[in-house]
């Protein structure tokens, strides 16, 4: 038996005239001319070597084989439509699939709102979150792992593009009813302290180490705890004092923890997301990053206003 090859425009151009009744008509759906129809209709014919349709005078009948054939090309068309549509919805971000990394502080306590408010705007993006510090975050973006990393660290990956978005202070956090809350502070009045300090790699640490430094201050007695709840439920034991996001301290209960009012030693930081030069985000990502970008769970700088896509 010899080989077939039925042209899908050839049945989507018979499906329209059965439908339409005449060639006419289907040439004006179809939004192509009446000899366009007519020469895909015959050219599938010459493939079928049987008739398809017949015109009598005005009349237009359609063989048993051209109704089979016009069902198959309905439903290429309808599966064309819907192909057409599930493009349109990835190509403008309303679906599609975005993995995302964030250092622990911020995926803890910033990008889980950020998450609801995609989730309410785009319903149709499906999000994947990878949680770790800073360093890890950034070598699983330049590998690909992720698709964008939020970060609050410093990130020196030349494989990476490194956009500012938002400002954020570590607050002095200490057990409630300490001895110094309440009033201004010098840093040399804590010199006593233990201090509860971040694992090697994370942002929260680079951070105040590198303030502390420029102080030419350090702590005798340091505890490394490699988690930022645990760092609070910590802090709230007495086990010592701390330096936190202001968006964690924010989230805590202020009746475990007081604040002490370092007036000599200011810990900041620029909050990033980074991501692959070599890659283009998708419009998924694009959807993530513009919800981040105009979030109000923190401080945008004004300087910061303009970032990099």
């Amino acid at each position: 038996m010899r080989e077939l090859s039925p042209s899908i425009n050839g049945l989507m151009s018979l499906a329209a005239v059965v439908e339409h009744g005449s060639f006419t008509r289907a040439a004006r759906a179809l939004g192509v001319s009446q000899a366009a129809v007519s020469q895909q209709v015959r050219d599938l014919e010459r493939v079928c070597g049987l008739p398809l349709v017949v015109q009598h005078g005005r009349l237009l009948t359609t063989t048993s084989l051209g109704k089979e054939l016009a069902s198959i090309g309905r439903s290429i068309s309808l599966e064309s439509r819907r192909a057409v549509k599930s493009i349109s919805e990835h190509a403008d971000g309303h679906k599609g699939h975005v993995t995302i990394g964030a250092s622990m502080t911020i995926g803890v306590y910033l990008v889980p709102a950020i998450l609801a408010r995609l989730q309410q705007t785009r319903p149709g993006i499906q999000v994947q979150i990878e949680i770790a510090n800073t360093e890890a975050i950034a070598q699983a973006t330049v590998d690909g792992i992720v698709d964008v990393g939020v970060v609050e660290g410093s990130v020196k990956r030349p494989e990476l593009l490194i956009a500012p978005f938002a400002q954020d202070e570590l607050r002095c956090i200490a057990p409630r009813g300490h001895g110094l809350r309440g009033r201004p502070v010098l840093l040399e009045q804590l010199a006593a302290e233990t201090l509860l300090l971040r694992e090697p790699g994370s942002g929260s640490r680079e951070t105040l180490l590198d303030s502390l430094a420029a102080r030419k201050f350090s702590f005798a007695h340091v505890v490394e705890i490699g988690n930022p709840e645990a760092i609070f439920g910590a802090v709230c034991a007495g086990l010592g004092i701390s330096w936190a996001s202001e968006l964690a301290v924010a989230a805590h209960n202020t009746a475990t923890i007081e604040q002490l009012q370092v007036d000599d030693l200011r810990v900041s930081r620029t909050l990033c997301y980074v991501r692959r030069r070599d890659l283009a985000p998708s419009p998924a990502t694009l959807a993530f990053l513009n919800l981040l970008e105009a979030g109000d769970a923190y401080h945008r700088a004004p300087e910061l206003a303009t970032t990099v896509r």
